[in-house]
């Protein structure tokens, strides 16, 4: 199996030869728990392509994509020699043209899913065998136009296969895999004739200890994979809420100041106002000085800018005039019509006017 050479030395360095059986060992079984395709992959480098013939049995390594022959024996010689007792390696039982039969053939497009059944249901129409006589294994090869299929199978006859596993069995070997040699000398892993009862069976409870293993391996990467993701996201989610914080801080900070710039300008702005107004001590001193000394003032009113005046004056429409001319009033004019007084004689008035601020000079 192509585990890492690192842990490959390191497991041969054990102290004992016990330790290193149960590494042999709990690796076979880790290598029977993969899918096929990938049990070729990892097993066949280190196994070994057994095909008898003539009653000698021939063993091949494969170097490549090549075979290339190590031994030729009997079985009894197999049995006596046999190979790598420590550390067992798995056989193939490889079958060489002229040993199996070939054949391909077209099938409806539904026959995909039952594919097998269909196939044994043709082997007589084109071959001399029937299904009970031979074990078959069949695979699509290519999809056809007009919803078809070519389908190739491959069958060997029980009687050969039966005799040749028996033969394998009497020197000690139970094959894992029966597959079959091209014309052109490679193998085919894709193809295994082995029959379901002749499948080596692994133990329930070394079964059970294999998964137990596997499903812990897997847990362990998966926790492996899992923890810095989990310490990344708690740290992130941390991070989160310190920001969050510091920005609810900065927004209140931002309040704050808002109302001391509002309240700071609303506080110059009555302070404006306020030293912008001219005092009322100075209005009716300006306004004594502008009134003839034949006017009389009778009433006062002043209020936010506005300033309005009862009073009799021997001319009273006079008064408008001087009162514009004074550089504290503007828009001077009559509230009322102008009347005469019956008993003094004069003439009663109701002028109002803006008092200007003190900065519109």
């Amino acid at each position: 199996m192509g585990f890492p050479p690192r842990l490959t030395i390191l497991i041969s360095f054990l102290p004992t030869p016990t330790l290193q059986r149960f590494w042999h060992w709990w690796k076979r079984q880790l290598v029977s728990l993969l899918p096929a395709r990938l049990h070729d992959r990892y097993a066949r480098p280190a196994g070994y392509f057994v095909t008898i013939d003539d009653g000698m049995v021939e063993i091949h390594r494969q170097a490549g994509d090549t075979l290339k022959c190590v031994a030729r024996m009997t079985t009894k010689e197999l049995a006596e020699h046999a190979v790598d007792q420590d550390e067992p390696r798995p056989v193939i039982l490889l079958l060489k043209p002229g040993q199996y039969l070939q054949r391909c053939i077209v099938l409806p497009a539904a026959a995909r899913d039952n594919l097998i059944q269909v196939v044994g249901f043709e082997l007589d129409r084109h071959t001399p065998f029937s299904a009970d006589q031979v074990y078959y294994t069949a695979r699509i090869v290519k999809a056809l136009p007009g919803n078809r299929i070519r389908v190739e199978f491959v069958l060997v006859l029980k009687a050969l296969l039966d005799e040749c596993l028996d033969r394998l069995a009497e020197a000690g070997f139970s094959p894992h895999r029966v597959t079959v040699r091209s014309p052109e000398g490679e193998p085919l892993p894709e193809i295994d004739l082995l029959p379901a009862e002749r499948r080596p069976r692994t133990r329930r409870w070394r079964r059970r200890l294999n998964y137990g293993l596997a499903v812990l391996a897997v847990g362990l990467l998966i926790t492996a994979m899992t923890l810095p993701v989990v310490h990344q996201r708690r740290t992130i989610a941390q991070l989160e809420r310190m920001v969050r914080q510091a920005r609810q801080a900065a927004d209140e900070a931002r309040r704050l100041q808002q109302q001391v710039t509002t309240l700071q300008r609303q506080g110059r702005f009555v302070l404006d106002r306020k030293q912008a107004t001219r005092p009322l001590i100075e209005v009716l001193e300006e306004l004594s000085r502008q009134l003839p000394d034949d006017t009389w003032l009778t009433g006062l009113h002043y209020r936010e800018g506005q300033l309005q005046i009862d009073g009799k004056s021997a001319a009273a429409a006079k008064l408008v005039e001087l009162l514009e001319n004074s550089p504290y009033f503007g828009n001077v004019h009559f509230v009322s019509p102008i009347t005469q007084d019956r008993l003094t004689g004069l003439e009663r008035f109701r002028i109002s006017m803006d008092v200007k601020r003190d900065d519109a000079e």
